[in-house]
């Protein structure tokens, strides 16, 4: 099992497809995984955001963010079929 932990945190740009996270060190997937929902923007609760874990390491907010504050829930999910840790 995956248990997924992200910080919530304020944009004050807007983008499409935004790589937030870029870790440096740490365990990074074989392939791209898709995390699902991972949280919502505090303006419009409904507005929910999507996300990929990336080889590189990295976690890329999909379908783009505004101006708004994010927030991030936490959840555990399987490890998808055919990836490994490095």
């Amino acid at each position: 099992m995956l248990y997924v932990d992200l910080s919530s945190f304020k944009s004050t740009v807007e983008i499409s497809n935004y790589r937030v996270w870029l870790y440096q060190s740490g365990i990074r997937p074989s392939a791209t995984i898709g995390l699902g929902c991972v949280g919502s923007s505090l303006a419009d609760p409904h507005y929910n955001k999507q996300a990929n874990w990336n080889p590189d390491g990295s976690i890329t907010l999909l379908g783009g963010i505004g101006r708004e504050n994010i927030l991030m829930q936490r959840f555990s999910m399987p490890i998808p079929s055919g990836v490994t840790f490095s």
